[in-house]
C-alpha cells in the first residue's frame, strides 16, 4: 500500500486548515510505515488515537469557520464529517479490539477518505469564503505569521498577500488536476 504524501498540490488556501490536512497526512503515512514493519496494534494505537484527535479538532474548526461565514453547504459538509468521525471511530475500535485485522486496509480508506475530502469538499468551501469572506481568510494566514515569528503588521500584511498570490486562479485550477489525479490514485 503506497499512500500519497502531503503535497502543496493539496492547499486549500487556508493555513490552518492546510496545517491540519499536512499533520493527518503525516499521521497516515506514519501508520502505513508501522504496519510495513510489522508493528502490532499496541504501537498503532498512539497514532490511531492522533488521527481521531486531530480530525475531531479539525472538523470543530472547519465548522466553526462555515457557521461564522454563512457558507451554503454546511449541512452537507457537516454530515461528511459526521459520517468521517463516525468510520474512524468505528473502523478504529473494530482493529483495537482484533475484529479488524487487517490495518492497511484502514490506513488507505483514511486516506482515500482525507484526500476525497480536501479535493472536493474543502477546497470547495474554502474557495466559497474566499470570495464570500476573505477577512477569514486574512485572519488565519494572520495567526500562522505571529506563530511562526512575524512580529510586524507589516510582515503579517506581506505574508497575507504572498500568501494571496500563491492561491491565486492558476493555482486552484493547478490544484484540481493534481488533487484528481491523487483521487485516481486510491481509488480501487
Amino acid at each position: 500500500m503506497a499512500v500519497n504524501n502531503w503535497s502543496d498540490d493539496y492547499r486549500t488556501g487556508d493555513e490552518i486548515v492546510d496545517g491540519h490536512h499536512r499533520e493527518l497526512f503525516e499521521l497516515v503515512e506514519r501508520l502505513e510505515m508501522d504496519i510495513s514493519f510489522g508493528r502490532g496494534r499496541a504501537a498503532l494505537a498512539p497514532t490511531l488515537r492522533k488521527v481521531s484527535t486531530l480530525a475531531t479538532l479539525h472538523f470543530a474548526m472547519e465548522e466553526k469557520l462555515m457557521v461564522d461565514h454563512q457558507y451554503p453547504e454546511i449541512e452537507e459538509h457537516s454530515i461528511q464529517h459526521q459520517q468521517a468521525t463516525a468510520r474512524i471511530g468505528s473502523a478504529m475500535d473494530q482493529y483495537l479490539s482484533g475484529v479488524l485485522l487487517l490495518p492497511t486496509t484502514l490506513a488507505l480508506e483514511l486516506h482515500k477518505w482525507i484526500v476525497e475530502h480536501i479535493c472536493v469538499h474543502d477546497r470547495r468551501m474554502i474557495q466559497w469564503v474566499r470570495r464570500n469572506a476573505p477577512e477569514a481568510l486574512a485572519v488565519s494566514v494572520q495567526y500562522v505569521a505571529l506563530s511562526s515569528g512575524v512580529r510586524t503588521l507589516e510582515q503579517v500584511r506581506t505574508t497575507a498577500e504572498a500568501r494571496a498570490k500563491v492561491t491565486s486562479d492558476e493555482r486552484v485550477n493547478r490544484v484540481s488536476s493534481s488533487c484528481e489525479r491523487a483521487r485516481e490514485s486510491v481509488r480501487p
